[in-house]
């Protein structure tokens, strides 16, 4: 997916069917197998990076001296990262739920032992305490509390280990960490039932047997997950979207465009078997028996990444090939002469040809029948391993041949083809018309397909419920289902990059929205008929476009603006004072904060190890605030969070940009980080040799 990619709906060719459904809120013929499709309807995400890496290592040492009584609790908003040294091989723990969102108030945590593997999870009531004890572990174990759907709760943290620390590193540091598997947990809890997961960026070279056991290992590493918390998922692969990809073309058969670019890898004719089974079938095996053995694999997707491949040459302005394979086989078909073929050399000349002679609509739908003829193929080919693996592909709904034909080619009764639908990103939304007449090309082509509509955040934003709330639920229970895109932003940390009508659209505002979303749908399929706070859905006012000069949006600022407010790894909700440890020799000390909510104010100071004020500065919900101390010297550093004079104490966004990363309430508890000392740290000796 790219964010500067847009649309619009092509001309469909018309072609026999014997499909009989229409309407956005008719469904295709559904096998018992893909039945979940209308009991549940699709409520899924898409997300883009699935690389997964071994954990960093957490250079702790407990300290000689034991701590003379527990410290201080912790109390946060939110997604918080706590490491616990263990005591005895013990580490332990209580989580106590404060207060939650209505439509998601538990406070959920997950621990993690040294090397990210799951060691526990659990949900905690408001009120409620949950007390955490696993036994056997060597190394530093981190405590995740309050991700995904719990993001907006409060909850207090009581290490029982002797020495433990607040981690306030960037939360990105874990994106690519084992932990990121929770991430399905988290989309299970908020009521999501479908992952897409792009596996584009994996740079194996799955073209080798070696690299395709590497990528196949890796995938199962996210199956095994999506098992474990009962959470449906489509693996998902390009035909030309990462430079492994591209690799993968080897001598597959060059295509021929209207517009070619000479600097650029020039992507196969669309039309060569060759390439689908090195691209798609080749992956796509993997996936269909890795769905035999565990049902919550139910389908493999396809971005064929049109747009990107505009670059390579694949799909260009007309999205027609003009190759000797393709041309040459029309001209055949049709019993016409073949000195096109020598006579017009580049693909604007055979292009220009066919318009003269009145044949290019025949040899579109030539294109349409071949590409259903090959997608056939393909689906025949992962079927025969599981006769129920759905087949997703994105943006079936531009209706140009390539769409046509895979859709007809890789659904069929029972089990149709579902769409990932980009055009309803823009503004779109849910559109009874639109849907309508979607739904109705799509009977017209002869094709069952599934419409899953896309709904991309920038356009439908969190801050009321007729937008993204409202289209989502009506997609669902009035049509056929949806996507949230992109759902790499469901594992972001508090922060904002956008105002919709003055009103800053947080992340965690979102998890709260499809939170609600999802548990009204289910209310509404129990009870059909009910009516909703979110059957009132409104047309997104504005249909911005991204302005590269500016960086802003070409709509009304009334409506829409930049407004970049940074992320904060540690979210406080009360007073505190929080120590963090400053080694040989003197360092820089720079702590960020602001607070959250119209005026609130905090009063933010820092102490020196002999208790002296270094800096101060009060903290509100404008501008972030920042403190810096250039040669802070070695030893423990208080950071006091207390009430203002100057507003209401509600929530403080903490971060260190330098020094740290781990905080805790008492300077007892914290474990020691050595660090390398400076200077020679080793010597060896190198020999230069000169070859004759």
């Amino acid at each position: 997916m790219r964010i500067e990619t847009w649309f619009f709906l092509g001309l469909a060719g018309v072609a026999a069917t014997t499909a009989t459904f229409g309407a956005a809120s008719d469904f295709p013929p559904l096998n018992e197998k893909v039945g979940w499709l209308k009991t549940e309807r699709l409520r899924g995400t898409l997300f883009h990076n699935p690389t997964v890496q071994p954990m960093f290592k957490r250079f702790l040492v407990r300290p000689e001296v034991a701590p003379r009584k527990p410290a201080e609790p912790i109390e946060a908003v939110g997604e918080t990262y706590v490491v616990l040294l263990p005591d005895d091989g013990v580490v332990a723990a209580v989580v106590e739920g404060i207060r939650g969102v209505e439509a998601f108030p538990e406070t959920i945590y997950a621990l993690f032992d040294e090397a990210g593997r799951e060691l526990s999870t659990g949900k905690v009531s408001p009120g409620k305490s949950a007390p955490i004890r696993v036994a056997g572990q060597q190394g530093p174990c981190t405590l995740l509390v309050n991700s995904g759907p719990a993001l907006r709760n409060l909850a207090r943290i009581r290490p029982q280990t002797q020495f433990w620390a607040v981690d306030v590193r960037s939360h990105a540091a874990y994106d690519r960490t084992p932990l990121h598997y929770h991430f399905l947990r988290d989309l299970k809890l908020g009521g999501f039932n479908l992952a897409l997961i792009d596996f584009e960026r994996l740079e194996d070279a799955f073209e080798t047997e070696e690299g395709l056991a590497s990528w196949a290992e890796k995938v199962k590493g996210w199956a095994d997950y999506a098992r474990q918390v009962g959470l449906r998922i489509m693996p998902t692969v390009n035909l030309g979207g990462s430079p492994a990809e591209v690799r993968a073309w080897g001598d597959s058969r060059p295509g021929l465009y209207i517009e070619p670019k000479e600097n650029l890898p020039l992507a196969p004719c669309p039309l060569d078997r060759h390439y689908w089974e090195r691209l798609y079938l080749r992956r796509g095996r993997v996936v269909a028996r890795l769905s035999l053995e565990n049902p919550y694999v139910v389908g493999y997707g396809l971005d064929p990444e049109m747009y990107q491949c505009w670059s390579y040459g694949h799909y260009m302005l007309s999205g027609t090939c003009f190759c000797d394979y393709c041309l040459g086989g029309f001209l055949k078909a049709k019993n016409l002469s073949l000195d096109p073929l020598t006579q017009k050399q580049t693909g604007k000349e055979r292009y220009e040809w066919l318009r003269r002679e009145g044949l290019y609509q025949d040899y579109d739908q030539y294109l349409e029948d071949q590409m259903a003829d090959l997608a056939r193929w393909c689906r025949e080919e992962l079927q025969a391993i599981n006769p129920n693996l759905l087949l997703n592909m994105f943006v079936i709904e531009i209706g140009n041949w390539f769409c046509r034909g895979v859709a007809r080619g890789f659904g069929r009764e029972g089990v149709p083809v579902v769409n990932f639908c980009e055009h309803t990103y823009y503004g779109v939304g849910y559109d009874p018309q639109w849907l309508d007449r979607i739904t109705t090309d799509f009977r017209n082509w002869g094709a069952y397909v599934l419409q899953g509509s896309a709904v991309w955040d920038l356009f439908f934003p969190a801050t009321e419920p007729r937008f993204i709330a409202a289209h989502c639920y009506n997609l669902a229970t009035k049509a056929q289902g949806y996507f949230y895109w992109p759902g790499d932003n469901l594992y972001r940390d508090w922060g904002c990059r956008h105002a919709f009508f003055n009103r800053p659209a947080y992340w965690d505002e979102y998890w709260s929205a499809l939170v609600w979303t999802n548990q009204e749908i289910d209310r509404t399929l129990a009870e059909p008929g009910r009516e909703s706070p979110l059957d009132a859905w409104e047309p997104v006012p504005w249909r911005g476009k991204r302005n590269r000069e500016t960086g802003g949006w070409n709509t009304a600022e009334a409506v829409a603006r930049i407004h970049r407010e940074k992320a904060y790894p540690l979210i406080l909700a009360a007073p505190t004072t929080l120590y963090v440890r400053i080694p040989e020799p003197a360092g820089m000390l720079t702590v960020a904060a602001r607070t959250r909510g119209k005026g609130s104010a905090a009063q933010l100071t820092l102490l020196g190890p002999e208790g002296r004020k270094a800096a101060s500065g009060t903290v509100t919900s404008k501008e972030e605030t920042t403190l810096e101390v250039k040669d802070a010297s070695p030893g423990l550093w208080q950071i006091l969070i207390e009430p203002s004079p100057q507003g209401h104490f509600t929530e403080v966004g903490l971060a260190l940009r330098a020094g740290g990363p781990y905080l805790a309430t008492s300077p007892e508890v914290l474990p020691l980080a050595p660090t390398k000392p400076r200077g020679l740290i080793g010597y060896w000796s190198l020999k230069f040799y000169t070859l004759c």
